[in-house]
């Protein structure tokens, strides 16, 4: 080699172990300048120099200085993270959670009779570990107190207390597992930050929840999957970790699907329908166009094997953001049932807002002004049962009649409205626009500015001293907003 010549050495660094797929490299330079990123391996041919290599492994990032002056062949083994479901990768997995889980999934907590075939909800609440649970005593008694399952039309089914659960309060788990017709039901917490979280059952399918405790419930860990009766736990166990990590993942806006894993799904090799559901939701939130009809192929696998999926609000979802990405004609759609998946209701959201004629949203404006932002689910102040009631047509109100006064119009939506439609602009604005923008569906835009005009026109001026706008340029614009409809 001529001295002159700058020497240059093979850089060779491998992820090693389970979801190692899922964990993303990147090389600089001694400048700091980004010599590659990629995930699970680097392979290049690099000049003799020093070299800083970031690992990003389950939510943490690990920083190795190579110092490059011959060929390097490195290699890191994934380490499992921590999570509220089961598995043999999983840190946070110990036997005594492990095998409950796996016990009481198979039998009914009620009378303890084995789970052979049907629909049901199994639900595990656990603590990290039992060390953690120990350190916990001055907390409610019970991990079922104040939660309780409700049905359709939000009557109540069950409270997990001690009649309904099976619980160790020493080990610090709680099962509960009881057969169920398909269909929708609600998961409600009444402790402090109540919330309602949307469970949906398949046809001869086991709907899961999986939540970790730590004095009170930590909402986030949530996780929802789904069995058949007497699958084994081996069976599931990839699917479910894979579930998790995608979930992790889409909860830091991470979009990223191995290829191998979109592949497997879109032949049809999965076991728990979430995996497919949440494969096709993060290839939609992507940038990624190459594999389009791989997805198409899933939702057309997944409305095959599941006899009600074309029910659930979450396939319904992922149909629509399928044919909004792929340029297809938007299918007809109503939504009258909150999805599982947050991102599926924004979904809803913005195509109602973009095309009115094809997506309606349906009695759902209390839970679309309460969403929680603090996980990937959807979940939300719980609604109470007398507000359900039937509407109009496909109109949604704010729960108010328009042949009686109006009352002081004091939620945020009309609030936030006020304001906004005070300035002399503003009148520029749609509907469309507006439900976009406050993330709500057109109808729900409409019945507000309806709620507002009528209470202008019966109230006087000093009633809006506080949101400081003039009455008539409010007037003015409402009415340019509306006859947008």
């Amino acid at each position: 080699m001529n001295s002159k010549e700058t020497a240059v050495y093979k850089f060779d660094f491998i992820v090693t172990g389970p979801l190692s797929e899922f964990v993303f490299l990147e090389l600089f330079d001694g400048d700091g300048k980004l010599i590659a990123g990629n995930y699970s391996k680097i392979s290049e041919d690099l000049a003799r120099g020093l070299y800083q290599l970031n690992i990003y492994s389950n939510e943490k990032l690990e920083s190795q200085t190579i110092r490059l002056d011959k060929d390097y062949s490195g290699t890191y083994e994934n380490k499992g993270s921590y999570s509220s479901i089961s598995g043999y990768f999983l840190e946070s997995s110990h036997e005594y959670y492990t095998e409950t889980s796996k016990n009481w999934s198979d039998h009914f907590t009620l009378d303890e009779k084995k789970y052979d075939e049907g629909s049901s909800v199994f639900i595990f609440f656990r603590y990290p570990d039992r060390e953690v649970r120990d350190q916990q005593r001055n907390v409610a008694n019970s991990m079922g107190w104040r939660f309780s399952l409700l049905d359709k039309k939000r009557n109540l089914l069950f409270r997990l207390n001690e009649n309904h659960v099976k619980e160790d309060k020493d080990f610090g788990w709680l099962a509960f597992h009881v057969p169920l017709d398909p269909g929708i039901y609600y998961l409600v917490y009444n402790g402090p930050g109540k919330r309602e979280i949307p469970l949906f059952v398949f046809r001869d399918w086991q709907t899961q929840f999986f939540l970790t405790f730590k004095r009170t419930p930590i909402f986030p860990t949530a996780r929802i999957l789904f069995r058949t009766p007497n699958s084994p736990f081996d069976l599931c166990e990839k699917d479910n970790m894979e579930t998790d990590k995608l979930l992790r993942n889409m909860q830091n806006a991470i979009y990223h699907i191995p290829q191998p894993l979109l592949e497997k799904v879109a032949s049809d090799d999965w076991q728990n329908p979430m995996l497919a559901i949440v494969v096709c939701y993060v290839y939609l939130l992507s940038s990624d166009k190459k594999h389009n009809r791989l997805i198409s192929r899933i939702i057309k696998n997944l409305k095959k094997r599941i006899a009600n999926a074309a029910d659930c609000a979450d396939i319904k979802a992922i149909e629509l953001l399928a044919a909004v990405r792929f340029d297809e004609k938007i299918p007809d759609l109503i939504l009258d049932e909150p999805c599982m998946l947050k991102i599926g209701f924004k979904t809803f959201l913005e195509q109602a807002a973009r095309n009115p004629d094809k997506v309606q949203i349906i009695e759902l404006n209390e839970i679309i002004t309460s969403l929680y932002g603090d996980m990937v689910w959807s979940s939300y102040k719980p609604v109470e049962k007398q507000k359900i009631l039937p509407t109009t047509g496909n109109e949604i109100g704010l729960e108010m009649s328009y042949s009686e006064p109006s009352p002081k119009p004091t939620d945020w939506l009309s609030q936030t409205m006020m304001n906004q439609l005070s300035s002399e602009n503003s009148g520029q604005n749609t509907v469309a626009d507006l439900a976009i923008q406050f993330q709500v569906s057109p109808n729900m835009v409409k019945g507000c500015l309806q709620n507002l005009d009528s209470y202008l026109s019966n109230s006087g001026a000093d009633v809006f001293e506080s949101f400081n706008s003039d009455q008539e340029v409010l007037k003015s614009n409402i009415q340019k907003v509306m006859n947008t409809l």
